[in-house]
């Protein structure tokens, strides 16, 4: 084993990216992933307060929507879920466009 994998081997797996590409710690360190994300309110997705939640994709603001509504407006849940019987496409069609339209940001992750 040549000296650089022992020192790469005593750094941990943090020390070699994914694609196999090896660097030595600080410089690796100093590496992030940038992921595209939007933030939006709980009032600009139909609810009433103005929580932000902030997701990578449609289906992740869905989620959070839905978990938001249910821990915090179990009033509006039940209408969501009314809305949902009766036409399970509404919300999101009127919905999904807000989230197209909104801006996005770039969010450093590890």
């Amino acid at each position: 084993m040549s000296l650089r994998s022992k020192f790469l081997k005593t750094l941990g797996p943090s020390a070699v990216q994914s694609n196999g590409d090896e660097r030595f710690g600080v410089e690796l360190s100093a590496r992030r992933k940038v992921e595209t994300m939007k933030t939006m309110t709980c009032k600009e997705l139909g609810g009433i307060c103005d929580h932000e939640m902030t997701a990578s994709s449609w289906d992740d603001m869905v989620k959070l929507m839905v978990k938001h509504v249910m821990e915090n407006h179990p009033e509006l849940a039940n209408e969501m879920e009314a809305m949902h019987n009766s036409d399970p496409h509404a919300w999101g069609n009127e919905m999904k466009p807000k989230w197209d339209a909104a801006p996005e940001i770039s969010v450093t992750v590890s």
